[in-house]
């Protein structure tokens, strides 16, 4: 959905409004295909020492056992309590699964000045709800609340909420949010006398609680989350921020030569 106005009060003003809603994509890139769990053949070899090896390539790979229909069962690779994890399960929102979206509103004035000259204010706002999450969100994080357990001697594994798990990832969940706020001051001069120029500031603000690829200030999306159990924690100035920007553009046309201001006898030299 969208909608917007335009209105002209006068000669020399226009003010203009505009808001719409933008879905974007489902998954980031080609996540859907790259679960693979219990579908895959994998093995990890390991040395029984630091100096020693974990195989020799004239003796051949090691047997890798591959998962049987007995093994393909919702408790996959699970240990019982207590005992070393050797999976990491990996999944992606069930069923109702939310599509990312934006909000997004602008409401602008312009005023024509003399000299062919127009001055324009904009203000922008983006909200970005249920975004998508380059990478994955752990799911089998110890609560903050339990760590203090860790100092008397209980096992970490056992405080996960998972504990038959290495780890629980939820891949590229749709849990982020966004906003952005931002006031753009244009001066443009149309083109007259030789002379045209575009000049552009913008102060901004940009928050976010989840990176977003390939940020500015980012790491393509690799920050894991600081405490699952509280959003909030991750709210703050996005990696995209930038508070002051400013852009100009001019060009003028020289006054010298053939039918301008200052001219030249010499057919070389007007050329040039």
């Amino acid at each position: 959905p969208r909608v917007g106005f335009a209105y002209r009060p006068t000669d020399s003003w226009v003010i203009r409004g505009g808001a719409s809603i933008i879905y974007s994509g489902q998954y980031d890139q080609a996540t859907p295909i790259v679960t693979n769990a219990g579908f895959s053949i994998q093995g990890y070899f390991r040395a029984s020492s630091p100096a020693g090896s974990a195989f020799l390539m004239k003796d051949g790979l090691p047997t890798i056992v591959e998962p049987t229909e007995a093994d393909l069962v919702p408790g996959f690779g699970a240990v019982p309590r207590g005992a070393n994890p050797v999976f990491s399960p990996q999944f992606f929102q069930p069923e109702s699964r939310p599509s990312p979206y934006l909000m997004t509103y602008n409401f602008n004035i312009q005023r024509m000045l003399p000299s062919n000259m127009l001055l324009e204010v904009v203000w922008l706002s983006t909200y970005g709800k249920k975004l998508t999450v380059p990478g994955s969100m752990t799911l089998n994080q110890i609560h903050p609340s339990q760590i203090h357990f860790v100092d008397q001697g209980v096992s970490p594994q056992s405080l996960r909420p998972y504990p038959q798990f290495s780890n629980v990832t939820m891949i590229s969940p749709t849990v982020g949010s966004s906003a952005y706020h931002g006031v753009n001051f244009r001066l443009e001069k149309r083109y007259s006398n030789g002379l045209q120029f575009n000049m552009n500031y913008t102060f901004a603000r940009a928050l976010d609680d989840v990176e977003s690829r390939n940020e500015l200030g980012g790491e393509s999306g690799n920050v894991p989350f600081s405490n699952q159990y509280d959003r909030r924690l991750a709210w703050g100035l996005a990696g995209n921020h930038i508070k002051h920007r400013y852009i100009t553009s001019a060009v003028y046309d020289l006054p010298w030569g053939t039918g301008r201001r200052f001219k030249i006898s010499n057919g070389i030299l007007n050329q040039v």
